[in-house]
């Protein structure tokens, strides 16, 4: 989604259709597959993506704290970090027991973001300010259904 190309590169090292098993790797064309396929494989997931699936729930009061400097997010908020590690947790046992995958690999973009992102990144960032900057004023105005919409 936010890599310009990422997968058109990834292209020798997917797993290809099986009609197009005698294609050599290079001409290699991806299709959907079930996640049962892959039973008894290791897979690696966006844990990204999950952080913000666990995150929209909790939106506005995540936000809000993810803007303080120094958060001991346990002590200060321990709602906020029971909520995103259940829900993945809860995405981990389910990949676990009902596709029998061996081994889950969660990736995370950390501290340094992917140089192939810098465009994205900065252009998400640029709308979160943005929007944060209106929701704060939406909620001091009692709009806070407009707010937590801003917010996610």
């Amino acid at each position: 989604m936010g890599i310009k190309g990422l997968l058109h590169n990834l292209q020798p090292i997917l797993v290809s259709s099986s009609s197009c098993d005698n294609i050599e790797p290079k001409a290699t064309v991806p299709r959907k597959r079930n996640i049962r396929e892959f039973s008894n494989s290791s897979i690696a997931i966006d844990a990204s993506s999950w952080l913000f699936k666990a995150g929209y729930s909790i939106a506005g009061s995540l936000v809000e704290a993810v803007k303080q400097e120094k958060v001991d997010w346990q002590r200060q908020y321990p709602q906020i970090v029971l909520t995103i590690t259940n829900y993945i947790r809860k995405r981990c046992i389910e990949l676990f027991k009902y596709t029998g995958v061996a081994q889950l690999i969660l990736v995370f973009d950390g501290k340094f973001r992917c140089p192939l992102k810098v465009d994205t990144n900065e252009s998400r960032s640029n709308k979160r300010a943005v929007n944060l900057e209106k929701a704060r004023q939406l909620k001091i105005q009692g709009r806070k259904y407009e707010a937590s919409e801003l917010y996610r």
